[in-house]
């Protein structure tokens, strides 16, 4: 289908303009980052120094995230529902747990995110130690 293409313009020339030129110095990035000292971001000054050559970087960080994501979507929606739909609310139960701050264990393991703990082993008490008795009857005699 060969159509004739027509081009179309539109003028602007007669419509009212709002941008308002006094504020454009108070909009400009580089009189924003120069008003700041030079820099956009500044290291806090005697702070504690740390490596954070450890970390992930950005893609591997996401892909945790996205990890996160999709092993909560797979939990029942009654287990979601419990922790606010939000994986965050499980990992802070489940971290406050194994550092005794909080006990969510009974929570964790009715909805099966747990395991149940063991329950400690009874000590179990020595056996009495008792005295070797002497034989009774008359001496052995030296040969």
């Amino acid at each position: 289908m060969d159509r004739e293409r027509r081009r179309h313009s539109q003028s602007f020339k007669s419509a009212v303009d709002r941008t308002k030129q006094s504020e454009a110095k108070s909009a400009d990035i580089n009189h924003i980052v120069a008003q700041m000292g030079g820099l956009a971001f500044q290291a806090p000054v005697g702070g504690p120094e740390v490596d954070y050559s450890d970390f992930p970087d950005y893609l591997e960080a996401m892909n945790s995230v996205a990890m996160v994501n999709q092993s909560f979507a797979r939990l029942p929606s009654k287990v979601r529902e419990r922790w606010g739909n939000d994986p965050a609310n499980i990992f802070h139960a489940i971290r406050a747990t194994e550092q005794g701050q909080v006990d969510f264990v009974d929570d964790l393991v009715e909805l099966g995110l747990m395991e149940p703990p063991k329950a400690p082993e009874e000590p179990v008490a020595p056996a009495p130690v008792v005295p070797p008795v002497p034989p009774s009857g008359p001496p052995p005699e030296d040969g």
